[in-house]
């Protein structure tokens, strides 16, 4: 009886123990594959957390570039605007100074003209100079003795006819007008194309002789570019310029051509009869002295 009991125990133990390991067999595999579960949601979360992350630095970094084009756009709008102004303003300004200097000078000189047709006979008007001719050179030597410290080149602006003379005074019978450059202004070759232009320059024919103000008429060159333009200040300052082939203290007269272009032939045979019949001399238009009777008595 004591033996039963003892076996039936033993098989109780031994199905319990079997019950046990499978249970927790179970319970390992459950477990096991939850954490396989977990752990591939938590890497899911993690991708998409990630791609969300990335996609939020692309807008932003996009966003930002687009604001940074937009206000660069804006800026260099605005630039563009501050600039056209400024040189719109520089242009009005220029030309008001002009036109001012030119009318100033045009009622100075109708009062010259005037004063000398209702004045008697001098040595002058015996000697053949007319009262416009006198009339033109008292104001060269009114504008030559009329400086401001502000100004930095004056010319005398002769308009030049069909015909060309070696000797400068010929051309004191044509229409004339001051040009001035004033501080900070420079005497270069737009310039003075702009200041022509308000002298009536046409860009067809219109020639014109550049006259510098308190200098003689010591040679000609004909004016095509900034090149014989700096030449010509070089001169006039009595500084020996690059290839220029003139003395320390030689100075220049300039013909500026308004047609921006090289005359043609025919015109330079003609310019060089002109030349020929009133000196005997190598006549050019490269910078050279006059003939000794055509010094400036003006």
């Amino acid at each position: 009886m004591h033996r039963k009991k003892q076996d039936e125990r033993e098989r109780m133990d031994k199905k319990v123990k079997l019950e046990r390991g499978d249970m927790d067999r179970k319970v390992h595999m459950a477990r096991v594959e939850m954490d396989f579960m977990i752990k591939e949601e938590r890497g899911k979360l993690d991708k998409m957390l990630q791609e969300q992350r990335e996609y939020l630095d692309r807008t932003l970094m996009q966003e930002r570039d687009n604001q940074d084009r937009r206000l660069k756009e804006e800026r260099e709008e605005m630039d563009r605007i501050i600039e056209m102004e400024r040189v719109r303003m520089d242009s009005e300004n220029m030309h008001a100074r002009v036109h001012m200097d030119r009318k100033l000078q045009e009622e100075i000189h109708g009062k010259d003209i005037n004063i000398l047709l209702e004045e008697k006979p001098t040595k002058e008007h015996v000697k053949g100079i007319t009262p416009q001719q006198q009339a033109i050179r008292d104001r060269i030597k009114n504008e030559r003795n009329e400086f401001r410290d502000d100004v930095v080149m004056k010319f005398l602006v002769h308009t030049v006819g069909r015909d060309f003379f070696n000797n400068p005074k010929e051309y004191l019978d044509e229409q004339i007008s001051v040009m001035t450059f004033t501080k900070p202004a420079k005497v270069e070759w737009y310039s003075i194309i702009m200041n022509l232009s308000d002298h009536g320059m046409k860009w067809t024919s219109d020639l014109y002789y550049l006259h510098p103000l308190r200098e003689g008429p010591d040679g000609l060159v004909e004016i095509l570019e900034q090149k014989q333009v700096d030449e010509l200040m070089h001169a006039h300052e009595g500084i020996k310029g690059e290839n220029t082939g003139l003395a320390s203290k030689e100075r220049l007269k300039a013909f500026i051509d308004g047609r921006v272009q090289h005359l043609t032939s025919d015109t330079e045979l003609s310019m060089k009869r002109d030349m020929d019949s009133s000196s005997s001399s190598d006549v050019s238009w490269q910078p050279k002295k006059h003939h000794p009777d055509s010094s400036d008595d003006e």
